[in-house]
């Protein structure tokens, strides 16, 4: 096993005479006579604290549990739900969420950006937040509070992918990215010796980002003269040209049919991944009742001008395109209910149920309602004669036949 892994080469051994990045290394010392026996001492201490400290956590999470188990039992409510919501202060966070405080300074820069007031920094900013009573936390409701953090999430997103509104900027954002993006690929070679190549082109004729091709060393450059026998500025042209070409093919193709299909899938896929059932279906017309009540969700920023209804009913081209626009950039999207608008939607919901009960349930009325009704079509059979049929066969020259089983012979 030993020889094995002598033999095993890596990128750094590889590579002498690039600079390595020396793995971190425990340092051990050794001791002997009293600091030996104090250290032994210490680590028979330590062992034994340790055993008690398991014990008691073991005492206590058993308390806990009977604490949870009751606890279910005197609030009709389930041993998950009620451990969740124990234990929900300790849960570790894949990425942090903005925070209210955050989000009020955002809410107070943009106002005073709205009454034309010269920007603030931020010492002075965060003076006119306390000063402000109607942004105290006490004074703020909790949809008050989740409307100031989405917009502050609105924000970001906006930041992270929002297009760049003139074509000086757009270059900009293209060509630091790119420069980074090489830059992180160049290193990683350096680091692990993993190869890679990337093509950079622009999707306009009016584009002013140059398109060029990078690959981190000679190897790669020499990849497509060498195996492909195409040089690596021809194909970066060529790429140049598809993806400008199938960008003007995407606006002359876009028709409102595709639309319907892209904004079905865009709800869908998004109701599918807040309530993370995958074969659930999107009710329109009972969306009230089985979306909103049954999965305490609803679907926000629905643009103002277009009918909220199935997208096969949407007619006009124009409404299918700010629909769909507002689903890509996240503008129209789904959100949990807080605790109050589940309270309001419920209230809702049974005034609604109120009146349609006491109006009752009115039933279709007949086409023909007001009309003079004629005799029906059993008392016209009644009154008819009986009709019989007939045995006999008619021939094409007028002459008729029996039709019971005779047998003719020609003679001539």
């Amino acid at each position: 096993m030993a020889d094995k892994e002598n033999l095993t080469t890596t990128w750094s051994s590889r590579n002498p005479t690039l600079p390595t990045q020396l793995p971190r290394q425990r340092t051990t010392c050794t001791t002997s006579g009293p600091a030996a026996a104090t250290q032994a001492a210490r680590r028979q201490s330590k062992k034994e604290k340790e055993e008690r400290l398991n014990t008691a956590i073991e005492v206590l999470v058993q308390t806990c549990e009977e604490t949870i188990e009751q606890l279910s039992q005197d609030f009709d409510l389930d041993t998950t739900k009620v451990r969740s919501m124990v234990t929900h202060a300790t849960t570790l966070k894949k990425s942090r969420k903005p925070n209210l405080h955050n989000a009020k300074l955002f809410h107070k820069r943009k106002e005073l950006e709205s009454e034309g007031a010269s920007p603030k920094r931020l010492p002075e900013l965060r003076r006119l937040v306390e000063e402000d009573e109607s942004l105290k936390t006490e004074n703020l409701s909790r949809a008050q509070q989740k409307e100031l953090c989405n917009a502050l999430m609105d924000e970001r997103a906006l930041k992270s992918t929002g297009t760049r509104a003139t074509m000086r900027a757009a270059t900009l954002d293209a060509s630091l990215n790119t420069s980074h993006i090489t830059n992180e690929m160049h290193n990683m070679f350096l680091r692990t010796g993993v190869r890679s190549m990337i093509f950079f082109a622009r999707s306009h004729t009016d584009d002013r980002f140059i398109s060029t091709f990078y690959g981190v060393d000679e190897v790669t450059e020499r990849f497509f003269p060498d195996i492909l026998k195409l040089d690596a500025g021809n194909v970066t042209r060529k790429f140049e040209l598809y993806t400008c070409a199938e960008e003007k093919t995407a606006m002359k193709t876009e028709s409102l049919e595709s639309m319907r299909v892209e904004i079905s899938r865009l709800i869908l896929d998004g109701l599918c991944a807040i309530t993370g059932i995958k074969n659930i279906k999107m009710k329109y017309r009972e969306y009230d009742s089985q979306i909103v009540a049954e999965h305490h969700i609803q679907i926000v920023g629905w643009p103002s001008l277009v009918p909220f209804r199935p997208p096969s009913k949407i007619s006009i081209k124009d409404d299918a395109r700010t629909l769909r626009n507002a689903l890509v950039d996240g503008v129209c999207r789904w959100e949990t209910l807080t605790r109050d608008q589940r309270e309001a939607h419920k209230e809702r919901m049974k005034d609604i149920r109120a009146a349609r009960a006491s109006a009752g349930t009115k039933r279709k009325e007949r086409s023909d309602k007001g009309k003079q009704q004629g005799p029906s079509k059993k008392k016209l059979r009644g009154q008819l004669p009986p009709t019989y049929k007939s045995k006999a066969i008619v021939d094409d020259d007028g002459s008729s036949s029996s039709g019971g089983s005779s047998s003719e012979s020609d003679e001539e």
